[in-house]
């Protein structure tokens, strides 16, 4: 299932916006993850920020969430629209979410079943050492011979 996230602060990024909905989704024990299922695999999601064209780290203020199943996402819409639900505050605006009427691929949803929830520092850091690595080098001198 797929949310439309509103009122995001233009100035937080994706793993900031994930670390707050995993500690929503991933409470132990909470609505999702319950004492006796602790050991339990925790859901995966994916959040994606709309870029602002400017560049940078800043975003329009919206977004998306998928969740891998209709069900978790059911639950989790009670559990945050709810009259004693949850607000998820991430800088300084509270995220609003609103269900999305477009079905998610179904590639999407496969990879969010089946793959493994990657916590959003690991990602980063991650993605750091990609960046880092894919700038250009130069070849200087290139020697083709036999011994």
């Amino acid at each position: 299932m797929e949310f439309i996230i509103r009122n995001v602060d233009p100035e937080v990024t994706e793993c900031e916006v994930t670390k707050k909905i995993a500690e929503v989704l991933h409470a132990c024990p909470g609505p999702f993850v319950s004492d006796a299922d602790a050991q339990q695999r925790l859901i995966n999601f994916r959040v994606t920020l709309e870029k602002n064209e400017c560049g940078g780290v800043r975003n329009k203020g919206f977004g998306s969430l998928r969740l891998p199943s209709k069900d978790v996402g059911l639950k989790f819409r009670r559990f945050v629209d709810g009259e004693d639900g949850i607000t998820i505050k991430v800088g300084k605006k509270r995220l609003k979410f609103i269900p999305a009427n477009k079905p998610i691929p179904s590639s999407a949803l496969v990879t969010l079943a089946k793959a493994p929830y990657v916590d959003p520092d690991i990602a980063q850091k991650r993605q750091e050492k990609i960046d880092a690595l894919s700038s250009a080098f130069r070849i200087a001198k290139v020697q083709i011979g036999m011994l």
